[in-house]
């Protein structure tokens, strides 16, 4: 009834403790599809091993592509119902997968997770089911901005829909490649329902993630012309003004790229004249940002003034 797919590489640490947590499930109904990504570590061996262990298990070897590609792979060779994700550095509770399918007349189908970076439990326990109706915009509204619609994991999702879309995880993207597909899949939705049970445990391995997207500034870049559309569209169905958080973030981290020489004047200004980016930074009544925003439409002649000029109110204020 469900397929899982697990992308692996260099996982050999809690590779175990992930398979392990997926093979205890007291729902027994499903395959686990182990996509071992080039691992140079014995990620590869201790796949084999479980395909002896139990007969659910199904190993895919491939060289390195990351994790979009693994993903695909396992999205071309599921043969369940539903499909679900979960990350080899994860593991999840022992009733997931009964809980999510609780109930399984929805298109798509949410949990609750821990995140033990943070030590907090995520959820939406306000929203339980809701389908194409003002529910779903509310529903939509609330969440968007949360790792609840924008990770593949502590999901169900339909194979007949994902294959029917031709959905895939995008292999140009190395930043925000699930954000695009979980959106992309929400516009062939009908209904969503949030089981509001504990379903998933997320390990952030802690990174400095401000200076991990400044380092990949570029990709946020082309992340931002790729989900652009899917908002767009998902604007022309519901009332998604939450949205407008996410270019929010994005604009704090690009700033700082900009100024420290990382991307050019033309996509900084590119981006700037995004109509999700403008609405966000306008919200933010700053005389600074009004004048940003005028002169980014002048691309690299408006930011070399927009610079000049902040560097000498700097000078007057020291």
């Amino acid at each position: 009834m469900v397929s899982i797919i697990v992308p692996v590489y260099n996982a050999e640490e809690h590779l175990r403790r992930c398979v392990d947590s997926i093979l205890v499930q007291t729902f027994s109904d499903f395959e686990l599809l182990l996509i071992d990504d080039g691992s140079k570590d014995n990620s590869g061996k201790i796949c084999d091993e479980y395909t002896v262990k139990d007969s659910r298990v199904r190993v895919f070897h491939k060289e390195n592509g990351g994790v979009s590609s693994a993903r695909n792979l396992g999205l071309d060779n599921a043969q369940g119902e539903w499909i679900a994700f979960v990350d080899s550095d994860d593991f999840i509770p022992t009733g997931a997968l009964l809980n999510l399918l609780s109930n399984d007349n929805e298109d798509l189908i949410i949990g609750g997770y821990k995140n033990h970076f943070e030590d907090e439990l995520l959820n939406l326990n306000t929203v339980s089911s809701v389908n194409r109706s003002v529910d779903f915009n509310t529903f939509l509204s609330l969440s968007i901005n949360t790792s609840l619609l924008r990770t593949p994991w502590c999901k169900l999702f339909k194979k007949e829909i994902i294959d029917r879309a031709n959905l895939k995880f995008d292999n140009t993207l190395v930043f925000g490649e699930d954000t695009v597909f979980v959106t992309s899949y929400l516009l062939h939705c009908k209904s969503i329902r949030n089981c509001n049970k504990y379903c998933y445990n997320y390990y952030n391995i802690g990174d400095d993630y401000i200076n991990k997207y400044k380092e990949h500034s570029n990709s946020i870049l082309l992340y931002c012309d790729k989900i652009t559309p899917i908002y767009n569209k998902l604007d022309s169905l519901y009332s998604l003004s939450g949205v407008k958080i996410v270019y929010g973030f994005i604009f704090d981290i690009l700033k700082q790229s900009y100024n420290e020489g990382k991307i050019s004047t033309c996509m900084f200004a590119n981006f700037l004249l995004n109509p999700y980016t403008i609405a966000v930074l306008r919200a933010r009544k700053s005389i600074h940002i009004d004048i940003l925003l005028f002169l980014a439409k002048y691309s690299i002649v408006g930011l070399y003034l927009y610079n000049n000029l902040t560097k000498r109110i700097k000078h007057v204020n020291a």
